[in-house]
């Protein structure tokens, strides 16, 4: 067997003369013939089925010698198995026949020759693929068209609904679908997923195909089974010829996908400015929400995308609508002061946006910039008018949060601006109370420096000096007892 293995002729002539077994197999089930056939020995398959070898004779996975030597592309070795009878329909383990493996790998003279000895064209593997789906799938021409001669059916499907000339279209295999549809394939033939090959060709970026299956009818519209058409696809992954393409041959823009989401929220969202351009030249609807409530500009505020907010504005988006989904029901402008995005602040802002509008606990815009600690949103907004004691439900006004957070510029902008010093949250505990109770010793200062009342409590009691003194903030201790906070003010607790 190792000499069959390593090709050593005449070591394999002197055996089979002093009566080896010519069957004998390897613990892995493969014999000489086996072995030979797989690394391409010519001589000693021929030598070997001279002397009787079973051609039916199986590895570990089920493979004949016919079926590895179409594999690996053999030509010689599979014209002498089949001129000696090998079965050209056996299958391997998973199904695949010697067919399906030299149609999957490539190898044209191979697939001619067994199919010219007869070989089953539609025979499928264990998944259901047969020669044509495996060629297509694999870009290989040659193969395709020989198939297609030889009687294949064109829309075969495999296991996962997939045709032939889904594989194809899918794999950017230009040539192959245009021979697909040229013997009739059908081009809104959908897979398990509902995907077409529109639909597959758009969501991989495969221009050339798109035009060709759009030319031939092929349904702009068609949906997958979770409600994303072709449009949908290419503008989330950003094939902005394809987008084009779809749009000219009159894709409905305002489709929407199982989560309601039309191209126009998706490319909001992740940022594709020369799609969003597209679409909204197009004619799509701006303020269209998603099925959670959000329409394009408070996905473009929420994540940053200047160019697109700029955009949607300029198209008339309403610049108040609030987040139906977020328990909170924050605005454009909350959803940018909340994050950061200083550029989308001002444009909001010199759109008209509401900047006192209140969220469901009652946090506005200036709030949750100094929650965060974004100085210059707090001043743009402040400089704006806001509210400077707008205060929500739990936490209190904007100063509580500032300086609960330790924002001590912000703090102080809020400080001049009149921020009430006794505004309290919902335990009653001022901006001094909750600096002190964690330790913000440069906001405590500036408190005091403004006036704020060292003995206000909370609605347990609790003093400023109380809270800094359990936390063990002595820095901070001090300085209230400096400023005249009472040492011996009690708690309910005591």
């Amino acid at each position: 067997m190792w000499a069959a293995f390593n090709g050593h002729v005449d070591i394999v002539r002197m055996l089979l003369e002093h009566g080896a077994s010519v069957d004998a197999a390897d613990r892995h089930g493969s014999t000489a013939l086996l072995w030979a056939a797989r690394n391409d020995h010519v001589d000693i398959v021929r030598m070997l089925l001279e002397h009787g070898a079973s051609m039916d004779a199986t590895d570990y996975d089920g493979g004949t010698a016919l079926i590895r030597a179409s594999e690996n592309g053999y030509a010689d070795i599979v014209r002498m198995l089949l001129e000696h009878g090998a079965s050209v329909d056996a299958a391997d383990g998973h199904g695949s026949t010697a067919l399906l493996w030299a149609a999957r790998t490539g190898h044209v003279d191979i697939v001619r020759m067994l199919l010219e000895h007869g070989a089953r064209v539609d025979a499928a593997d264990g998944y259901g693929s047969t020669a044509l789906l495996s060629a297509a799938r694999n870009g290989h021409v040659d193969i395709v068209r020989m198939l297609l001669e030889h009687g294949a059916t064109v829309d075969a499907t495999d296991r996962n609904g997939k045709t032939a000339l889904i594989r194809a279209s899918e794999n950017g295999h230009m040539d192959i679908v245009r021979m697909l549809l040229e013997h009739g394939a059908s081009v809104d033939a959908a897979d398990g997923d509902g995907g077409t090959a529109l639909i597959r060709a758009s969501e991989n970026g495969y221009a050339d195909i798109v035009r060709m299956l759009l030319e031939h009818g092929a349904s702009v519209d068609a949906t997958d089974r979770l409600g994303r058409p072709a449009l949908r696809w290419a503008a989330r992954n950003v094939h902005v010829d394809i987008v084009r393409m779809l749009l000219e041959h009159g894709a409905s823009m305002d489709a929407t996908d199982y989560n309601g989401s039309t191209a126009l929220q998706s490319a909001s969202c992740y940022g594709y400015v020369d799609i969003v351009r597209m679409l909204l030249e197009h004619g799509a609807s701006v303020d269209a929400a998603d099925g959670y409530g959000r329409p394009a500009l408070l996905w473009a505020a929420r994540n940053g995308h200047v160019d697109i907010v700029r955009m949607l504005l300029e198209h008339g988006a309403s610049k108040d609508a609030a987040d139906a989904f977020d328990r909170y029901r924050l605005t454009s402008l909350m959803w940018a002061a909340f994050n950061g995005h200083v550029d989308i602040v001002r444009m909001l802002l010199e759109h008209g946006a509401s900047m006192d509008a209140a969220d469901r606990d009652g946090g506005t815009a200036l709030i949750r910039a100094s929650e965060n600690g974004y100085a210059d949103i707090v001043r743009m907004l402040l400089e704006h008018g806001a509210s400077v004691d707008a205060a929500d439900r739990n936490e209190g006004p904007a100063l509580l949060w500032a300086a609960r957070n330790d924002h001590v510029d912000i703090v102080r902008m809020l400080l001049e601006h009149g921020a009430s010093m006794d505004a309290t949250d919902y335990d009653g505990g001022t901006a001094l109370i909750r600096a002190s109770e964690n330790g913000r010793m440069d906001i405590v200062r500036t408190l005091l420096e403004h006036g704020a009342s060292v003995d206000a409590a909370e609605r347990d009691g609790g003093t400023a000096l109380i809270r800094a003194s359990e936390n063990g903030h002595m820095d901070i201790v001090r300085m209230l007892v400096e400023h005249g906070a009472t040492v011996d003010a009690t708690d309910r607790d005591g």
